[in-house]
């Protein structure tokens, strides 16, 4: 358990572009066997897989790595120069997906570069088996991690 590498991208949308910030997370715990996911989740359950990643705490901040968690809206307030020292977990029409294993790089991908009709998660999805996007987070205190939804 808390085996598994994964790259985290946040995406950020702006008036004048949608971005995609990658992180890689190591021992984290990625479990994509379906029947977990039901026996937990029900058999309506869409869901694909399930994320855990540890956090701790450090002056109040949620640490992940060595980066600090923020919520959602919270990190939609961030400058451009900000955002590399945070991260986010958030599903929805914005959502964030994750790729299992470990992205070669740390630059800020835009997503135009990728195709006006596909972008970037798209051409993602293409290419990889275990590309998945966040449907919903959970955060835990009693044992510190998040439990994240992924399809």
């Amino acid at each position: 358990m808390y085996a598994d590498t994964i790259t985290l991208f946040n995406h950020y949308r702006s008036k004048t572009a949608d971005i995609w910030l990658p992180t890689v997370l190591k021992n984290v715990d990625l479990n994509i066997d379906r029947a977990i996911i039901m026996a937990k989740y029900g058999a309506d359950s869409s869901d694909k897989a399930v994320l855990h990643v540890k956090y701790r705490t450090d002056n109040g901040l949620i640490r992940v790595e060595n980066k600090s968690y923020l919520p959602p809206l919270e990190w939609t307030r961030l400058t451009n120069d900000e955002m590399p020292d945070f991260i986010t977990f958030k599903g929805g029409l914005n959502f964030d997906f994750i790729l299992h294993g470990e992205w070669s790089s740390d630059e800020i991908i835009n997503d135009s570069d990728y195709g006006s009709d596909a972008g970037f998660y798209n051409y993602m999805s293409r290419q990889y088996d275990e590309v998945f996007a966040v449907s919903s987070v959970a955060r835990y205190s009693v044992i510190p991690h998040f439990e994240i939804l992924l399809k």
